[in-house]
Formats: structure tokens, C-alpha cells, sequence
């Protein structure tokens, strides 16, 4: 049986035709639209997404139109498009980088008890959710709020225009901080703070077992020549990632490193940080299914820039530690703020320690080793909750720099398994349509027909001891940093 796998991405679009055996016959990638309306906006225009969707579908379906009889599509998740009440767009997809909620971030948190609303959706008070993105436009850009009827995430409205359903999954609602995962139905307290109503938001289905007809018209659009095409919701980008490295399977823990990045691990029940720093942030991916965990904004986004804005950057030339002389270089990759509940609003990226001997592959290799240490810092919040992960892979773009591999392994203490093959994402939705359909009992007997993560990245003994105390340093610096942003970040309003 094969599928269409489309799966998108704040940076890229990708469409594959996936066999059964997980084999992608047919992939196209493209770089997604972005367009910035106003100062802070950054969104993906939806007609150019559809169009693109539409066009690499059509490409990679062309020569299987008789033969793909399911479409399963991922996307990122924290999007939020407005629909009027002719179901036409009012703005774009927001993404992580967009950063107009920090101006109402201070006053939404005025309104509420948010450990007992962090208990009840997972969310801590950030301004990437779409509440937070909600109450902006509410406050600020009553223009637009005024005339909107419909909130939906970047994933809903593909699905609308797929089949004319208004429905969501449970990967995305848990995203929106308006979703309480645990009743597993939408919260009346932060509805009523967001000032949207149920009515106004999409039916959250079962992700893994429903199956929505495909319009007519896009059926033919694209070319598949079966009469009985169905969606299969499926689940969010990473959690489409996460079926694809690890079938789902228990404290098996998954990293994706893209342009953000992730590290989670399955269980039945969802893990909260029971400190302040609320660094963890489960997602409830079905009744009974969560994927516990914390994510970045910033990964590849960082050395993007590093490399286009500052300096010629080359991921395969970072240098050893060995050889680095005298007190080592930091970074703090927060270029657009931070999944943090304290600093997130605030933070920004900073290079610490920075000395006349450093060069460009210093600055690289900061980059990469903040990254890591910022995500290891979420895996030292699952082992304080009680989570082991006995395994750790790794997926995205990321995965493919042997050096920033390795540097994940060291940061970590612990091997890291690299499925073969980029595009884990684009495998683990054809995963999840084919064990809705019932090809495959399960997601874990779909893995082991269809994934094969033979390459193991060892860690050294040295590397773990020298990362040991860097990031004993990283962490400090981060709290010390934390007023520092908040500070800095007054200047700039008033400068602006």
C-alpha cells in the first residue's frame, strides 16, 4: 500500500510517496514561503502553501496516482491562521519566529494562576502559544480579531482545504495552550482568557484511527485516480518524527534537530516539571498517549544565521576540543526568544567569552554546543520527573553533521542510534496511515518493518568529562543572564 506523506516544515515543505516497506519512492522539498506583514509578523502566506502542497503532490503522486490510496500530513505545530466567516483567511500561519505576543505577554500573565493552567494543558505562560498569539490580536489588532470566526492551526486549515472538515488531532490542540489534555477536551478558563469560543475552534479527533474523504476536486487536482482517498490526520511534525525513530515505543527517547528542535520520550501518562522553571511540556498525542518533553526554538535557525548574516560557516569544520585555547567560548543560540517560562519573552542570543583567538569555527562549534546543552537541559528535567530513556535517536536536518552528532552524544553521555535516511518525518506519517488502515498492528511493528537505525554514535570518556563542567557553566550563565534580558528588552521598547 502506498502513501502520500506530506510533511510541513517553519522552513521546508516536503511531499514523498512512501511503500510499505518504508521506502520513499518519490520525494520533493522546497523552501516555504514566508512573508513578514508588520514589524514582529512572520507567517506562511496560506494560499502559497496550498498552491505548493498541491504542486509537489501532483509531481511525486505522478507516476503511483493508481496506487496511493491515503494522504497523512505533519506540521508544525504553535501556527495559528484566523478565518472569517466565509472560511477565508484574515492572516497568514503564524510561526516561532514571530514575535508580537512579547508585547502583551506581561499583562496575559497578569490574568490567571498559570501552574494550575501548566497543569491542565501542558503549556507554561509563553508567548509562542496560540493563546498568547490570540490575546495579541485581541488587544493590538482588534481590526482583524474583531472580523474572525474561525482559529486554526497551521495543520487545520491544510485539513479544511483537504476535505472541507473543520477538525484537529490532539498533537496539535495540545500546542495551544487551550487544550486540557488530560479531560482531553478544549479549557473553558483559557477560552474565556483568549476571549474565542468553542464554537470557533475545529472537532479534535483521534489523529491515529480517523479517516477524512479527500475533496473530489483535490483528488482530481493532484491526479489520484482512486475514488476512495482518505486523510488521515496524523500527528504533529515531531510527532510524526517520533513514530518514525522509535514506533512509539517506551522510554525510547527521540531528538530532532531542524530549525528548532526537540527530545522526548512516549509514555501513558503526561510528565510536568514540578519546578518553576516548568521546562517540560507533555503532549497529549490520543487518550492515554503522551509525548513528554521540551523543545527550542532555536537550532539550525541559529547557524543559519550564523552563516548567512555574520560569517561563512562550514558544518563539517568546527574544531576539536583539544583545540581551543584558554577559557572556552559560550552561546546562548535565543535569537527569537526561548520556550523558557521565565526568560523565553526576553532572551536573546549572546556569545560569552568571545577572545582575540577565536575564530569562525569556534563561534560554529558555540553554536552547536549551546544548542545541546539547551536541550540537555530538558533531558535533565525528564530524569528529575522520574523518566528514563533507556535509548536516545536522532532525526532532521541536524542529524546528517557527524560533528554536531557526536557533540549531542557527548553533551548527553550517552550513544546515539541515526536512522539511515533524512526524512524520518515523511516515514513516520506513512507509519501512522498504514496502522490505521490496519496493515500494521501497531506503530512498533510498523517500525520494525519499515526503519532500519543501524549507525550508533559513541560518546568519549573525555568529551563527557569537559562537557560535564561546561554545562555546569552554561546553566549558571543562563540564570545569571535572565534579569540581564529582561532589562535589555526594556531599552529596546523604548527605543522602538
Amino acid at each position: 500500500m502506498l502513501s502520500l506523506s506530506i510533511d510541513v516544515g517553519t522552513t521546508n515543505l516536503k511531499a514523498g510517496v512512501v511503500d510499505e516497506k518504508g521506502n520513499i519512492l518519490a520525494l520533493r522539498r522546497v523552501r516555504s514561503p514566508v512573508f513578514r506583514p508588520e514589524q514582529g509578523a512572520v507567517e506562511h502566506p496560506g494560499q502559497e502553501l496550498w498552491d505548493l502542497i498541491i504542486s509537489l503532490s501532483k509531481d511525486v503522486s505522478n507516476k503511483y496516482k493508481h496506487e496511493i490510496k491515503q494522504i497523512i500530513i505533519s506540521s508544525y505545530q504553535l501556527g495559528l491562521i484566523m478565518l472569517d466567516k466565509h472560511f477565508s483567511p484574515l492572516t497568514g500561519m503564524t510561526l516561532l519566529s514571530d514575535l508580537r505576543a512579547r508585547e502583551t505577554i506581561e499583562e496575559l500573565r497578569e490574568l490567571a494562576d498559570w501552574n494550575k493552567i501548566y497543569l491542565r494543558t501542558g503549556c507554561p505562560p509563553m508567548f509562542q502559544y496560540p493563546l498568547a498569539r490570540l490575546f495579541y490580536f485581541r488587544k493590538k489588532r482588534n481590526d482583524l480579531f474583531s472580523k474572525a470566526k474561525y482559529f486554526l492551526s497551521s495543520k487545520d486549515y491544510l485539513i479544511y482545504l483537504f476535505t472541507g472538515e473543520l477538525v484537529t488531532e490532539a498533537s496539535m490542540a495540545a500546542a495551544t495552550q487551550l487544550f486540557n489534555i488530560s479531560e482531553f477536551k478544549w479549557d473553558e478558563e483559557c477560552l474565556s482568557i483568549a476571549g474565542v469560543s468553542e464554537k470557533s475552534l475545529p472537532k479534535v479527533m483521534d489523529g491515529f484511527h480517523t479517516a477524512i474523504p479527500v475533496l473530489e476536486s483535490v483528488r482530481r487536482e493532484i491526479g489520484l485516480t482512486s475514488t476512495t482517498i482518505d486523510i488521515i490526520p496524523g500527528l504533529y511534525d515531531g510527532g510524526a518524527l517520533a513514530v518514525g525513530l522509535s514506533g512509539l515505543k517506551e522510554n525510547i527517547g527521540v531528538m530532532n534537530v531542524g530549525t528548532s528542535a526537540l527530545v522526548r520520550a512516549p509514555g501513558p501518562k503526561p510528565v510536568f516539571d514540578q519546578s518553576e522553571d516548568m521546562r517540560l511540556h507533555p503532549y497529549c498525542l490520543a487518550q492515554g498517549l503522551y509525548l513528554n518533553g521540551g523543545a527550542l526554538n532555536n537550532a539550525a535557525s541559529s547557524i543559519n544565521w550564523l552563516r548567512d548574516k555574520v560569517v561563512p560557516a562550514d558544518l563539517n569544520d568546527v574544531p576539536g576540543l583539544r583545540e581551543k585555547k584558554g577559557p572556552p567560548l559560550f552561546c546562548l543560540p535565543y535569537l527569537t526568544g526561548e520556550r523558557d517560562a521565565k526568560i523565553g519573552a526576553y532572551a536573546s542570543g549572546v556569545f560569552f567569552g568571545l577572545r582575540d583567538y577565536h575564530s569562525k569555527r569556534d563561534m560554529l562549534r558555540a553554536v552547536m554546543e549551546g544548542v545541546a546543552f539547551s536541550l540537555y537541559a530538558v533531558n535533565e528535567a525528564l530524569e528529575n520527573e522520574g523518566v528514563k530513556i533507556e535509548e536516545l535517536r536522532i532525526g532532521g536536518g541536524g542529524a546528517g553533521s557527524k560533528i554536531w552528532t557526536q557533540i549531542f552524544a557527548d553533551v548527553f553521555r550517552r550513544p546515539i542510534r541515526v536512522p539511515k535516511g533524512e526524512e524520518v518525518a515523511i516515514v513516520g506519517n506513512a507509519m501512522i496511515g498504514l496502522v490505521a488502515k490496519n496493515f500494521y498492528k501497531s506503530h512498533e511493528e510498523a517500525f520494525d518493518n519499515m526503519v532500519q537505525c543501524t549507525e550508533v554514535i559513541e560518546p568519549t570518556a573525555e568529551a563527557i568529562k569537559v562537557y560535564s563542567e561546561y554545562y555546569e557553566f552554561f546553566k549558571t550563565l543562563r540564570s545569571d543572564l535572565g534579569q540581564i534580558f529582561i532589562r535589555h528588552s526594556k531599552i529596546n521598547q523604548f527605543n522602538n
